[in-house]
């Protein structure tokens, strides 16, 4: 894991103190790579983030893939922001090194 390094606290603009999460639980079935995962997704709001990471952990299981948002608005559109694990709909990207 590469070193944190210090930071101007100015070089941001805004910051959301409220965020509400999302998780999403794919689940795979069987063996067949040709066969499209299920997905369930949850939204928690109100909530520290550890508490949402708790819960995406204690879904885990065989066959399972969990992956955590903050979900914000910005210029009034809602997105996301990955913060645990790889969706795996995403299309590849060139890993960050």
């Amino acid at each position: 894991m590469p070193e944190p390094k210090m930071v101007d606290t100015r070089d941001t603009r805004w910051q959301e103190d409220y965020p509400s999460y999302r998780v999403q639980v794919w689940h795979f079935r069987g063996n067949d790579p040709d066969e499209a995962p299920s997905l369930e997704e949850y939204q928690f709001d109100d909530v520290d983030v550890d508490r949402v990471l708790e819960w995406a952990s204690s879904q885990e299981a065989p066959g399972m893939q969990i992956v955590v948002y903050a979900r914000i608005i910005m210029d009034y559109e809602p997105g996301l922001i990955r913060l645990r694990g790889s969706d795996p709909s995403a299309p590849e990207t060139p890993s960050r090194g």
